[in-house]
């Protein structure tokens, strides 16, 4: 049995780590191919890669960090203690951050990029935001309970 658990974390842990490199990975591509194809061909070079082009990957990587942070043995409930009202309300925040990166990239998409010759920074971007996105819950639920530390 400790095998298993042992096994799926593993597994769990390399996908996610997997998912959240390349969705850094994608984001830094197409930066690589606009600094070396993609300002000569675009119209306005200028307004193609932005802060707000990277914004929703940061928002995702806090989430990210926000929502691994708390072990789930810490939210069980205790007839002693509980649940305290503290650690609610911090992974509420924690998941509520990590939806604000995935909204705010399609966000971003539509509103920046869509129906611009260079649109295909903004799919690269949601691409970015949604590989994040699926790191972060693989990471919280791929591995089994009993692997987790419950120090809190």
């Amino acid at each position: 049995m400790g095998s298993v658990i042992v096994k799926r974390s593993k597994i769990a842990s390399y996908a996610s780590g997997l998912l959240f490199g390349a969705g850094w990975w994608l984001i830094l591509d197409i930066i690589i191919y606009f600094n070396n194809i993609g300002k000569s061909k675009d119209k306005d070079p200028n307004e193609a890669i932005t802060f707000i082009t990277f914004l929703p990957g940061i928002i995702g990587t806090i989430g990210f960090f926000l929502v691994n942070f708390l072990p789930r043995n810490a939210l069980n409930i205790n007839e002693e203690t509980g649940i305290s009202a503290g650690k609610s309300l911090y992974i509420i925040i924690a998941f509520a951050v990590t939806f604000a990166g995935i909204i705010s990239g399609f966000w971003v998409l539509f509103s920046k990029y869509t129906g611009e010759s260079y649109c295909k920074y903004g799919v690269f971007m949601v691409m970015q935001s949604l590989c994040i996105f699926l790191s972060t819950f693989v990471f919280r639920f791929g591995r089994p309970l009993a692997a987790e530390s419950s120090s809190f």
